[in-house]
């Protein structure tokens, strides 16, 4: 499964659900628009990772992911984008969760850094032969 930040800007606006959390979220002015947007869908992603869970362990890890997206405007930030990555797998906590990051350079060498480290990506923005043969190269070193 995976998560798409237009999807959710389109649910925040419109479902009823949300807007307690947003008037309370946007009531602390410390809190960027990310961020705000962050604890908004964090949970979300959590649940959606507990409803797979046994999905994925019946597959043994082959089945069940869910995925949530680093800010788009990182796409070009190889380390905006690992730390971006990094918080919100640490924050989702949840082994199913994948960390969506664009196939732009910066984050190819992103990828091959944060599947060394064992988090689980998601490479989005395909849209070449030259682009899936890096992200290949990447996963491979």
């Amino acid at each position: 499964m995976t998560s798409n930040p237009a999807i959710f800007y389109k649910a925040i606006r419109s479902d009823s659900s949300y807007q307690q959390d947003l008037t309370r979220l946007k009531a602390d002015a410390s809190l960027s628009a990310e961020a705000r947007y962050e604890a908004l869908v964090v949970p979300d992603i959590q649940a959606a990772c507990d409803l797979l869970a046994p999905q994925y362990q019946q597959s043994g890890g082959d089945d069940g992911y869910v995925s949530l997206e680093v800010s788009p405007e990182l796409a070009h930030d190889e380390d905006g984008t690992l730390a971006a990555a990094r918080r919100l797998w640490r924050e989702i906590d949840r082994p199913n969760a994948m960390i969506k990051i664009p196939a732009t350079p910066a984050g190819i060498r992103a990828f091959r850094q944060l599947t060394r480290e064992g988090i689980n990506v998601n490479i989005t923005l395909l849209f070449s032969l030259p682009q899936v043969e890096a992200v290949w190269d990447a996963y491979l070193a």
